[in-house]
């Protein structure tokens, strides 16, 4: 069977997928090969903003694309944390201007994941789910209001589960 190789950036995948499938000048045998959907990756570090020297949307993305993925979802690690609007919006509109796949971040449980108080939820919604990467939400009560919260906003929250005060004490 021949099959022509595509590799399309863009945020029209189906059209851009089409525009290189006419302009292909590759092909070749891909008899034993074996042809995905792209993949999505839930838990990726792009470390913008606040981290640019680590990585970026704009380098992740192309990495992601250019080992089949084409959605991913960033950890809220950033500065500003994502945990209130305007925080998310600057992160937003960073994804909107460099993304090359789709990029779906996540927003805090707590503010400055610190654990202390909860972010500010009901506001982040366009978030894809909520976590403190790294950080287990160590309060019971606070991690059971905000299940409860995500729970009536249709989101899932991402946990670190862990004690923080057992984790170097060998148990």
């Amino acid at each position: 069977m021949d099959f022509t190789f595509v590799k399309a950036y863009g945020t029209d995948y189906v059209g851009g997928i089409r525009a290189a499938l006419a302009a292909s000048s590759f092909s070749g045998n891909t008899d034993g090969l074996t042809v995905f959907p792209g993949f999505c990756d839930v838990h990726v570090h792009f470390r913008e903003p606040g981290f640019s020297y680590k990585e970026t949307i704009r380098t992740g993305s192309l990495a992601a694309a250019a080992g089949g993925y084409t959605a991913v979802c960033p950890m809220p690690n950033l500065n500003p944390v994502p945990d209130f609007r305007e925080h998310l919006d600057e992160e937003l509109a960073i994804i909107r201007r460099d993304a090359v796949v789709g990029v779906f971040p996540y927003a805090a449980v707590t503010v400055d994941e610190k654990g202390a108080v909860l972010s500010d939820m009901e506001h982040l919604t366009d978030a894809v789910a909520f976590s403190d990467d790294g950080h287990g939400v160590q309060s019971d009560a606070m991690m059971r209001e905000a299940m409860v919260r995500a729970k009536a906003l249709g989101k899932m929250i991402v946990a670190h589960c862990e004690v923080s005060g057992a984790r170097w004490s060998g148990i």
